[in-house]
């Protein structure tokens, strides 16, 4: 798998890479399963994504923590809430 990740990250720095002879010879140099050398040759995302078991869609979200215990002002805001909402 380091193998993989260290190729992607090659291809990614060095534009020559993107000669389909160039990226051929060197896969072959590092002797990486054929699924995976097929996925990069023919620019299957889909396919090695697969083959690696990886997620493509990933989604991080923070929320902010509530407060336990009420503040001084607080109070304030609710009834002025309160008191926007009944009119």
């Amino acid at each position: 798998m380091t193998q993989i990740i260290e190729l992607l990250e090659k291809m990614g720095q060095d534009a020559s890479l993107q000669n389909e002879s160039k990226l051929a010879t060197l896969i072959e140099s590092i002797e990486l399963p054929e699924n995976i050398e097929r996925a990069i040759l023919t620019n299957d995302s889909e396919e090695l994504a697969q083959d690696l078991n990886t997620r493509p869609n990933i989604f991080c979200g923070v929320f902010p923590a509530e407060d336990d215990e009420p503040t001084e002002g607080d109070d304030e805001k609710e009834s002025e809430i309160k008191f926007l909402k009944h009119g």
